[in-house]
């Protein structure tokens, strides 16, 4: 067969760039110390090291987030140790104010002392990390809780739903005290105020048909319709006490948040226990008075429940009631609709593989108590009153500067069932901050394996790659010289 000098000259040229790529292949391999740099060079290897990159970087987001939940969870461990302590400070204090033998002076003293642990304790429960408060749920931008008043009515046939609400602000616990008998919002009634705890009393009158109590500094909002007395001989009437309360800012005090989708001028909330979200809908133009005629919805709106009428403006929906109250206005129009959705106060990372996550607050509603604000005013926050540290505190504190022993005795037992719960609470942060150490470890533990894993995937055997690079090196010299003999060669060489 007839071999042309192209033939040759190509072979030659093919036979160099192959000796030549391989060792530039092996070269790169040596220069990186993998056996796998394109697709091409294992494909099977590719993907193994793809996949087992791609689970590196779930792990590395894992302890990621472990660490900024131990972040969390170690700061608010150490802030309610301080609680739990500032906590004992303040029943020793109300040990020396219940004690009979103390002056007035000397109880004010203590009452003094005990509106700044009060203090401190308001500020740990507003502490933040990197700017987000760790106690106010996931409204991290807010404060926890904000410095307020509420109403204590000491009146054996009335609670404190006689005062709705209370606004302003009183450096000493505000009195009053009705010189007349009758019922708020109708009659006209006399009564008296002192704003330094019973030294000094202010006479004044609550016109017929009105239900605010102005004291300068602060305001009170009376519900309609409540029989309030005055003194006697045979009983003390009823009296109001303003003492200092913490208002809780955050979410979490109800599992349900509403929405008014439409534009009636009210104000909704919901109480129960709620699967998932719920539409309601009115179905006709009504007053908050009158019988309201409504619709739900537990499918997003697809299909609804017809033909509910309720009263008193509570509507029973499954789970729970949808609470209307007025607004500036007390209207409500057909199709306006409310949405009610869970809200759930904490905030959860992903801390391993398998869908391991972990809340790392905690609501302050759940561990201070506190009061918030509802449609109609401001109420202590769902659960046993027994646990309302920030209740209990200050009530004894008003207690304490209007002198009245029992009262501090009564908040005195309260105190050690507060100081109980908030212990609770404590330890079961600590368990979150020790699942989460467990994790981080475990995880540590998984990208040692993955990384050893992708190893021996795509890392190079040195001592043999160094092996075929000589021998390729052999190999594109001996093609060299081959090469240009056969390219010397013609008829002429054997003339």
């Amino acid at each position: 067969m007839r071999v042309s000098m192209n033939q040759i000259y190509d072979s030659v040229i093919r036979n160099s760039n192959n000796s030549m790529a391989e060792i530039m292949r092996l070269t790169n391999q040596n220069s990186a110390q993998k056996t796998i740099l394109r697709p091409s060079d294992d494909p099977l290897g590719w993907a193994l090291a793809m996949n087992t990159r791609s689970y590196m970087e779930r792990l590395d987001q894992y302890q990621e987030n472990n660490d900024t939940a131990e972040s969390w969870l170690s700061l608010g461990d150490d802030v309610l140790g301080q609680c739990e302590t500032l906590t004992t400070h303040i029943r020793e204090l109300a040990e020396q104010a219940a004690t009979g033998t103390l002056t007035d002076e000397q109880r004010d003293l203590v009452a003094t002392e005990a509106r700044e642990f009060f203090e401190q304790l308001m500020a740990q429960s507003n502490t933040e990390y990197a700017g987000q408060s760790i106690f106010a749920g996931t409204y991290t931008d807010d404060q926890a809780y904000e410095m307020g008043l509420a109403a204590t009515v000491m009146d054996d046939t009335l609670d404190d739903g006689l005062v709705l609400s209370v606004t302003g602000a009183a450096e000493q616990t505000p009195l009053i005290e009705f010189q007349s008998d009758g019922v708020t919002g109708v009659d006209g009634l006399n009564y008296r105020y002192s704003l330094d705890s019973g030294l000094t009393w202010t006479d004044a009158t609550l016109a017929a048909g009105d239900t605010e109590i102005d004291l300068g500094s602060c305001r009170m909002q009376l519900a309609a319709g409540q029989t309030v007395s005055a003194p006697t001989n045979d009983a003390s009437g009823t009296m109001i006490m303003l003492r200092p309360a913490a208002m809780y800012q955050g979410n979490g005090v109800s599992d349900a948040l509403v929405t008014n989708l439409g534009h009636d001028p009210v104000l909704a909330d919901a109480e129960g226990s709620f699967a998932g979200k719920t539409l309601v809908r009115i179905d006709a133009d009504t007053t908050l008075a009158g019988t309201i005629e409504y619709s739900y919805s537990l499918d997003q709106g697809q299909t609804w429940v017809t033909g509910n009428f309720a009263s008193n403006a509570s509507l029973p929906i499954p789970g729970g009631f949808l609470n209307l109250a007025s607004n500036a206005g007390s209207t409500l129009t057909a199709s306006s609709q409310f949405a009610i959705s869970l809200d759930d106060p904490e905030i959860r990372l992903d801390i391993g593989p398998g869908g391991d996550s972990v809340a790392i607050n905690i609501a302050g509603c759940s561990v201070f108590g506190g009061r918030y604000e509802t449609a109609t005013g401001t109420e202590p926050v769902p659960g046993d009153i027994e646990d309302n540290l920030f209740e209990t505190v200050g009530q004894l504190i008003g207690y304490m500067e209007i002198n009245d022993i029992e009262g501090i005795g009564q908040c005195l037992d309260l105190l050690d069932t507060s100081h109980d719960h908030l212990a609770t609470k404590h330890a079961q942060l600590g368990g979150r901050e020790n699942r989460v150490t467990l994790a981080s470890e475990s995880v540590d533990m998984a990208e040692e394996a993955a990384t050893q894993r992708l190893s021996d995937i795509e890392d190079a055997d040195l001592t043999q790659v160094l092996t075929d690079l000589a021998r390729e090196q052999t190999i594109y010299s001996a093609v060299l010289e081959t090469s240009s003999q056969i390219m010397g060669m013609s008829l002429l060489n054997y003339i």
